[in-house]
């Protein structure tokens, strides 16, 4: 069975005008740079907030939050563990409402 890919990540975070069009063509959802913004404008050009590891949430005051982040940086099991704790503390909290990519994007684009 084939699954189609609707999301993207720019190799390095470098993209073009052609690059873009290439992916609105192929009707992706959503693409994504390695550049840190809290603004979104384009469901091509999502600029997430932080990699995992380097954000804090105690202190979150953005209103829209983008973690990211590679397989291959979970060297090992405490890696993952401080990725379910940050999930786990999130979770609790009542200001925050965790969604997926799909779900960002119908809500913001």
């Amino acid at each position: 069975m084939l699954f189609r890919s609707v999301g993207f990540c720019y190799p390095y975070g470098v993209y073009t005008k052609q690059s873009i069009n290439i992916l609105r063509k192929e009707n992706f959802l959503y693409a994504r740079t390695t550049l840190s913004s809290p603004i979104i404008k384009d469901k091509l050009l999502l600029h997430p907030t932080a990699k995992w590891h380097k954000i804090n949430i105690n202190n979150m005051t953005r209103k829209r939050i983008i973690f990211w982040g590679h397989s291959y940086e979970f060297r090992d099991e405490k890696d993952w563990h401080k990725v379910s704790c940050m999930y786990e503390n999130l979770t609790q909290r009542t200001d925050v409402k965790i969604v997926d990519f799909k779900t960002l994007i119908s809500e913001i684009i």
